[in-house]
């Protein structure tokens, strides 16, 4: 069953009231951003690219995660790319990951090497969205 989800075709974001509402929303919005900044290059999401900064920022993710995940879903580009989303949101707001020792990037490494690559995919997005 799936609880929460971002819509392409409607540009909808669809978020449950079960679990944490705040970071189930940042890891939607990851998914926003990342398909607004692949529509603006002819791409489905930014993060297909691999030399986007949204291609770097889930590669870097996905390397660099505490575990190694099996799931293919959990392995899949787009959901690096708004899982790393989701931890600059909950570090910037001091919000706790519960499964941070599975799921997520070590969390010296996202602070030393993703949250700057996150700074600039934020200004790419202020760019995209001015024109």
């Amino acid at each position: 069953c799936i609880r929460d989800r971002f819509y392409p075709y409607f540009n909808a974001i669809g978020v449950s009231t079960i679990g944490n509402m705040e970071r189930t929303l940042a890891h939607e919005i990851g998914h926003f951003i990342d398909y607004f900044l692949g529509s603006k290059k002819s791409r489905y999401y930014s993060s297909d690219d691999k030399k986007s900064l949204a291609g770097i920022v889930a590669s870097d993710f996905r390397k660099n995660m505490v575990q190694r995940q099996r799931s293919e879903y959990k392995n899949r580009t787009k959901e690096c790319f708004a899982r790393a989303i989701e931890q600059y949101y909950c570090l910037s707001n001091s919000i706790i990951i519960r499964d941070i020792e599975t799921e997520y990037c070590k969390q010296e490494i996202f602070k030393e090497q993703i949250i700057p690559q996150i700074k600039k995919l934020f200004d790419e997005l202020k760019t995209a969205t001015n024109k």
